[in-house]
């Protein structure tokens, strides 16, 4: 066919096209799952900042023994919150990409469908 070099060329095109897009489309998932992990780290690191100035009433504080446990709990369940919620975001996450790169494959799939 007279027009073989040029499908060709589109070929080539249309692959590094969707080459840039897949790369793009793994490095905004990378950056999304770091966020959510930076997000969950400052939580944790926020938690224990927060308890190491809790301080005990023979320390000069306004805690007891209880109170500290009661209020170590309450952080451990935030925390547990925390990263449940990090859990779901990762999940959609990867739901999302893994849709963007079956639609990338699809959409090859059917050029590759349309050039023979």
């Amino acid at each position: 066919s007279t027009h073989a070099p040029t499908l060709h060329r589109l070929e080539r095109e249309a692959e590094s096209a969707q080459e840039g897009y897949l790369q793009g489309v793994d490095a905004r998932r990378g950056g999304l799952l770091q966020s959510i992990d930076a997000v969950v780290a400052a939580h944790r690191e926020s938690n224990a900042e927060f308890e190491a100035t809790w301080r005990s009433f023979h320390e000069g504080g306004n805690f007891n023994a209880d109170e500290r446990s009661r209020f170590r709990s309450r952080l451990e369940e935030q925390a547990a919150l925390a990263e449940d919620e990090a859990a779901k975001q990762r999940s959609r996450v990867e739901t999302a990409h893994e849709e963007r790169v079956a639609a990338a494959a699809a959409a090859m799939e059917t050029f590759a469908e349309a050039r023979a």
